[in-house]
């Protein structure tokens, strides 16, 4: 039954990730960043099912194999790495800026044409509500132009801003960054030392920023979480692990 187990399960949740693959695609189209991890994993998962079950039919038990044992020991290993993470996303879904920041700083999230992506346009809102509660704590509205855009992100969040009734010598923009890390490296210029600072972004976004904050410098960081839901959630939420290892490469969150 165990090793039946080792191919049922597998199988299955390959054949899950296709389905969601295809999920995605409706919902966010083929371009959607990240989208090939979905038919990798389920690859890999497929590949896993049919090595047990081949040795099921042979009689023959791949755990006692040195290739079955370092597989198991991958499997595992990549599987708590993923699940500490996810904690972390978790945990930063619940952010909302108790500590009060001095400063926030509002991360684009794309711009088609002059107007606000859907995320774009959370964030913005979620930021105006807190400035319009914390009269005390001053805005840099991050992210730069894309070559389809007619308007930085950065200046799309202020025009956002001030439609909400914020005051103009409250906001300041950085419109260079086009990722996160330049997000923070670029505005360090724009925010006083020893300050805390709140990062506004998407909900899944803010463990990663919170920690590439910290990498860049800043004294005392707290996450603001923007509300990002639907479908494609899980999608965001296993693409941030990716993109965190990726940055760990970079050497950005060192």
């Amino acid at each position: 039954m165990r090793k039946k187990l080792r191919v049922y399960v597998p199988a299955l949740l390959g054949a899950f990730s296709m389905i969601y693959y295809g999920i995605c695609i409706r919902d966010s189209g083929w371009d959607t960043s990240g989208l090939w991890v979905w038919p990798l994993f389920a690859l890999l998962c497929f590949l896993y099912a049919g090595m047990f079950l081949r040795s099921i039919k042979r009689g023959t038990s791949p755990e006692r194999t040195a290739a079955g044992r370092m597989s198991d020991i991958l499997i595992v290993f990549l599987f708590a790495s993923f699940f500490v993470f996810e904690t972390g996303v978790v945990w930063g879904m619940h952010q909302h800026g108790e500590k009060s920041p001095d400063t926030i700083l509002i991360l684009g999230g794309g711009v088609v044409g002059s107007t606000p992506s859907p995320a774009l346009e959370a964030r913005i809102e979620t930021a105006g509500e807190y400035l319009k509660t914390h009269p005390g704590t001053n805005a840099v509205a991050c992210g730069g132009l894309e070559d389809k855009d007619t308007l930085s992100e950065a200046v799309c969040i202020e025009n956002g801003l001030l439609s909400m009734g914020i005051a103009a010598d409250r906001i300041k923009t950085e419109e260079h960054s086009s990722t996160t890390a330049e997000n923070m490296r670029f505005s360090r210029r724009l925010v006083e030392e020893d300050v805390c600072v709140g990062i506004v972004t998407s909900n899944f976004h803010v463990f990663r920023s919170v920690l590439l904050a910290k990498a860049a410098g800043y004294f005392d960081v707290c996450g603001i979480a923007a509300p990002f839901g639907g479908r494609m959630l899980p999608h965001y939420m296993v693409r941030e692990f990716m993109t965190f290892t990726a940055e760990l490469f970079r050497g950005n969150l060192l």
